[in-house]
């Protein structure tokens, strides 16, 4: 019965999450796949120990692409033991700092990026930012 417990006490503390987490209006897309990434529980080191954490993850098989409001894009290394930031794209909210999350792509203009903040919901357009940059040409931009 106490393990029971533990259990529903693990999952009600990942069911509250960060309120943005729960926010049916947050859609970010996968920035390599373009698809609208799901909610999903990932091993991620906290400290020294793994522990399940609710991000957003991309549908498509075998990608690693993930997102939560505190890190922005990641991909989940080594089961969780690691997250490698290379080449993601770091795009802040001038608002309040977060890192912001991939909302539109026009596929027939493929430098348009529509960029959304996950907690005061402002958005911008990313089509010349990036400049010249190694993640520019990752992206195909």
């Amino acid at each position: 019965m106490e393990k029971d417990t533990f259990v529903m006490q693990q999952s009600a503390s990942l069911a509250q999450g960060p309120a943005l987490l729960r926010n049916k209006t947050l859609q970010p897309l996968c920035h390599e796949h373009h698809l609208k990434m799901r909610l999903s529980q990932v091993p991620l080191q906290t400290g020294s120990e793994l522990a399940q954490t609710l991000v957003y993850a991309c549908p498509e098989p075998g990608c690693l692409i993930h997102y939560n409001s505190s890190r922005g894009y990641f991909a989940v290394v080594h089961n969780g033991n690691g997250i490698d930031r290379d080449m993601m794209p770091e795009v802040r909210c001038s608002q309040d700092g977060l890192p912001m999350y991939l909302a539109e792509v026009v596929p027939a203009q493929r430098s348009f990026r529509l960029w959304r903040c996950p907690q005061c919901n402002s958005s911008r357009r990313h089509d010349d930012e990036l400049g010249n940059s190694p993640l520019r040409e990752h992206l195909g931009l």
